[in-house]
């Protein structure tokens, strides 16, 4: 599930990018000229805030809004799959089975 939701955020990005250097060169110039590895790798650092703050909406093209838009719920799909993970790594682990299936084991004597 988790390489699905990459692929499609790798595919999202890949067609931002597109529509920014094509309709909107000045603007993505103006950034810089990224590639698409660094808007793919660096999103959480230096294009934070042109996808997810409104920097794009200076730009004033409705197809990169869309993508944007796209592209940040990609991210929070992202998001979702992974917070899981990261709770069960920091505390107790997550029991997702239902309590129909569920199986009590006695504990273990040594």
């Amino acid at each position: 599930m988790f390489l699905l939701v990459a692929l499609l955020h790798g595919v999202c990005t890949w067609q931002f990018l597109l529509i920014w250097r094509r309709q909107v060169a000045g603007h993505w110039r103006a950034w810089g000229s990224p590639g698409f590895w660094a808007l793919y790798l660096m999103q959480l650092s230096r294009f934070w805030p042109l996808v997810v703050g409104r920097a794009c909406e200076a730009c004033d093209c409705e197809a990169l809004l869309r993508q944007r838009n796209r592209l940040r719920v990609c991210l929070l799909l992202m998001a979702l799959l992974i917070l899981p993970l990261v709770l069960q790594a920091k505390g107790p682990p997550i029991d997702l089975t239902p309590p129909s299936i569920r199986v009590r084991l006695p504990p273990i004597r040594f």
